[in-house]
């Protein structure tokens, strides 16, 4: 049997690789299987839309669908997003098809169970299922999006706390597993070493930097930093910088302008390698109403940025431990704020002994020791032996 026959097929099933979270770990696990030669990887995009670089050996295939702008528009793409992939799994064939977020996981487990490859089908989740939701719709999907684990033939959950609680709401124990989020820490170290600061960064003020950095969405609550950034400026010299683009920016541009601290609030939108603006920020800050892990924590960390973070379900606490000095109930706003000045004004030993720490904790996130992880599940699954 040659090389060629004997690859296992893997596909990743993603709405998009537009910036986030969950996207950035897939780029983290095909940079490892790119340099297994036992592994043929796929990607499959919904919807066409690139912010990060892909290993060359990567096959994209691309459903190709409209991206519109009504969530109503997205729906209706889905059922054709259905018989597309149907279609995309009987020419490949793959060993195992991985679903990453709601969208993907909801068109993978219904096209794949049409043409009896459920078996083969692997879902991810990674936070939404615990999501707090107000709208009907959201109700919907919420409520879709777990029956969809129930019915899967296996799940991955990017946190412990995650998994505990999609059990709660009925998927088998067996039928799940935490394998907490990659971090390319080699990619971060490169650089964060660089010694220059990021132009967008540089500052003859002597204004301490605070950083937040995701998706400008409602989720991540950016308007309780701005607040916060608000009222510490009142007792610090400090400027604010975000990292992300997203349906909330002009919402948070006119609250900076409300508050008067334009001029301290910088949006810095995406950037695929915030490595650098990490390594040379005085503090991190993560006020998230819930993650499903919180993985811009734990590369705050291999930047040996300082962070001060709401206790969120889900993953936060898991990342910096319960007895972590800058983790702050979730919610409390006072506390929030008190943390920032605290960590502006710690000693540069405390610093020091953070970093450290830091350093050492997120090891346990390097893609060298999750990337295996999620090879045992692509061979149990491939093997029937889950």
């Amino acid at each position: 049997m040659s090389t060629q026959q004997a690859k296992r097929k893997v596909m990743f099933v993603l709405p998009s690789l537009e910036g986030g979270g969950a996207e950035r770990v897939f780029i983290s696990l095909a940079k490892f299987f790119s340099t297994d030669e036992s592994v043929e990887l796929h990607l499959v995009l919904m919807f066409p839309s690139f912010d990060f670089t892909l290993p060359s050996n990567v096959v994209v295939h691309s459903l190709t669908l409209y991206v519109g702008e009504k969530k109503v528009i997205r729906d209706v793409l889905q059922i054709t997003a259905v018989f597309r992939l149907r279609k995309l799994l009987k020419q490949i064939r793959p060993d195992v098809c991985i679903g990453f977020l709601l969208r993907a996981n909801l068109v993978l487990l219904a096209a794949a169970s049409t043409i009896a490859m459920w078996k083969r089908v692997v879902l991810t989740e990674h936070g939404y299922s615990a999501a707090p939701v107000k709208s009907l719709r959201s109700r919907f999907l919420q409520a879709l999006n777990l029956l969809s684990y129930r019915s899967a033939w296996y799940t991955i959950c990017v946190s412990e706390g995650l998994r505990g609680y999609l059990i709660t709401r009925g998927v088998r124990p067996e039928r799940v597993e935490t394998i907490l989020n990659p971090v390319d820490i080699d990619e971060i170290s490169q650089h964060a070493l660089q010694t220059s600061v990021p132009p967008e960064m540089v500052r003859t003020d002597g204004r301490r930097r605070i950083l937040g950095v995701g998706r400008l969405a409602l989720q991540k609550q950016f308007n309780v930093l701005i607040k916060a950034a608000a009222e510490v400026a009142k007792s610090e010299p400090v400027a604010l910088y975000l990292l992300g683009d997203g349906p909330e920016r002009a919402n948070l541009e006119r609250l900076a302008k409300s508050l008067g601290v334009s001029e301290l609030v910088h949006f810095l939108g995406f950037q695929q390698f915030p490595a650098s603006y990490f390594a040379h920020a005085d503090v991190f800050v993560l006020t998230s109403e819930w993650e499903g892990f919180g993985l811009v924590v734990a590369e705050a960390l291999a930047a040996r940025c300082p962070c001060v973070a709401y206790d969120c379900n889900f993953g936060v606490a898991e990342i910096l431990g319960r007895d972590y000095r800058w983790l702050i109930p979730n919610g409390d706003q006072n506390a929030l704020e008190t943390g920032i000045l605290n960590a502006l004004r710690a000693s540069r030993e405390e610093l020091d002994g953070v970093r450290a720490w830091g350093s050492q904790r997120v090891t346990a996130f390097h893609i060298n020791a999750v990337g295996p992880q999620y090879r045992a599940v692509i061979d149990r699954v491939a093997a029937g032996r889950t």
